[in-house]
């Protein structure tokens, strides 16, 4: 499996996704950006905004997030500490390759293929992933 597609199913990533909604979602209510905004300015532009936002300390806690070096996973919330629960269905392709004459799935051909896809299906994060905001 590809570093970055592996990438896509830690907890440190989807805890990282929910975060940036939950801070652009939290921004858009409250008046400080707008969804002409995120369609119209750079993505420099929106992290500054962020960055300079003083409402319920998002711009301290998206510099916390920025410089985490640890996010934690647990089987129950952590009181006090932003965390979330995300269940990521599991999509996969098995691509059909051919092989002389014939086709046939890659991982009836390739250890590799095989192994990367059951490392795949077997991986079971803990229920959580949190941070905890020392701000």
């Amino acid at each position: 499996m590809s570093k970055l597609s592996e990438s896509y199913i830690w907890n440190k990533t989807l805890l990282s996704m929910q975060f940036l909604a939950d801070t652009m979602k939290e921004m858009s209510q409250e008046g400080f950006i707008t969804k002409q905004d995120l369609y119209e300015l750079s993505e420099k532009q929106i992290i500054e905004k962020v960055e300079k936002c003083e409402y319920g300390n998002i711009a301290k806690r998206f510099e916390f997030w920025r410089n985490a070096e640890q996010i934690e996973d647990s089987d129950e919330p952590v009181e006090g500490a932003y965390c979330v629960s995300i269940n990521p269905k599991k999509r996969y392709i098995v691509p059909l390759i051919r092989k002389e004459n014939e086709f046939i799935r890659i991982n009836k051909v390739s250890e590799r293929a095989k192994e990367n896809i059951e490392a795949f299906l077997n991986y079971n994060p803990k229920k959580y992933a949190c941070l905890e905001f020392k701000i």
